[in-house]
């Protein structure tokens, strides 16, 4: 007989489908009642590119709720509480369609972030088995402004990836742009997740011989640990101009660059024994390793000193070496923390 914990659904009988859920279900039923009526009085391309955005948006919501109660089980009294606050912000987004692109704007992406940040604190409290108090506070200011207020006592903050700025073809807000950069703790850039991975991803992690190097590797590991993901440490190494022309010297270099890491790297294994660490040493900059295995990676490990370069990261396609990719981006430098 297998172990049935927590809040996870028993894996020893067929699921049955829970009365909570088929209200959930209503719900969405109403959202697209309210997305037909828009589009019934909006037959313009504007009307249907803008029907076409919700549709999506409320798509996405319902999709990712559904895969959630496909593990946890909506019976137990915290879910069912959790699932009746998400049917509420389901509500409220649904009310907000007619008007979403103009007065209650506000109130649908409220909605939408309420749903899809909660569901998902949720989950990763569930997933660690460990108790967390999550406090909700809505603030009337600008959130470049609250965020970086509440940086200067936080441990993390958690950001999404998209912004205003996304219908313009560029995923990373101004929002998680600026905090990357001027953030007083590590900032997480949220970009995706994949609920059926086909393989566990990379945990990768990029450093130098800046001061934010050993932050970087103490979140890379204890990433790679949580996640028990591989972990991949990428540094850099330049040739002189008089190498350019050497194969063997800049052989030589790429040598010296791998043993000086792997030297580094060695305490770091000794405390992390459980780990897959592999490491790598590659010419110049890390783009085209990160370019190459941006299918393998799911989560980036920075310095601050790349903040202002997360955009080459994972900005428009063409330029960006994960854009295409799932991967999300933890910016770190050294302990500032108040």
């Amino acid at each position: 007989m297998s172990k049935h914990p927590g809040l996870l659904r028993s894996r020893n009988s067929h699921a049955r489908v829970t009365f909570v859920e088929l209200f959930f279900d209503l719900v969405f039923v109403f959202a697209v009642t309210q997305l037909s009526h828009m589009l019934a009085e909006h037959l313009t391309l504007a009307g249907a590119l803008q029907t076409l955005f919700l549709l999506l948006s409320v798509w996405w919501v319902w999709m990712y709720t559904c895969w959630f109660t496909n593990w946890i089980d909506p019976d137990k009294p915290s879910v069912r509480i959790l699932m009746f606050l998400l049917m509420l912000a389901g509500l409220l987004m649904s009310a907000a369609i007619p008007n979403a692109f103009g007065h209650e704007g506000l109130l649908f992406a409220i909605a939408y972030a309420f749903i899809q940040v909660v569901r998902s604190a949720f989950m990763v409290v569930e997933s660690t088995e460990k108790p967390v108090k999550i406090e909700v506070e809505i603030l009337q200011e600008r959130a470049t402004n609250a965020l970086l207020e509440a940086s200067r006592h936080a441990s993390m903050l958690c950001i999404g990836a998209v912004g205003p700025s996304h219908d313009r073809g560029d995923p990373v807000g101004s929002t998680a742009a600026m905090l990357a950069s001027a953030a007083q703790c590590p900032v997480a850039v949220v970009r995706g997740h994949d609920p059926h991975p086909a393989r566990s991803g990379w945990v990768v992690a990029e450093i130098g011989d800046s001061a934010a190097a050993g932050e970087v590797l103490r979140h890379a590991y204890d990433e790679a640990r949580l996640r028990r993901a591989p972990l991949r440490v990428v540094t850099t190494w330049q040739s002189l101009y008089v190498d350019i022309h050497d194969n063997l010297a800049a052989s030589d270099r790429q040598k010296l660059a791998k043993a000086k890491i792997d030297r580094r790297l060695a305490k770091w294994e000794r405390s992390y024994p459980d780990v897959d660490m592999r490491a790598a040493a590659v010419h110049c900059n890390s783009r085209a390793y990160l370019t190459k295995n941006a299918d393998s990676i799911q989560l980036l490990v920075v310095g601050r000193e790349r903040a202002d370069g997360i955009r080459e990261l994972v900005g428009p396609p063409g330029s960006a070496a994960l854009h295409h990719a799932n991967c999300s981006v933890l910016i770190c430098g050294p302990h500032t923390v108040l």
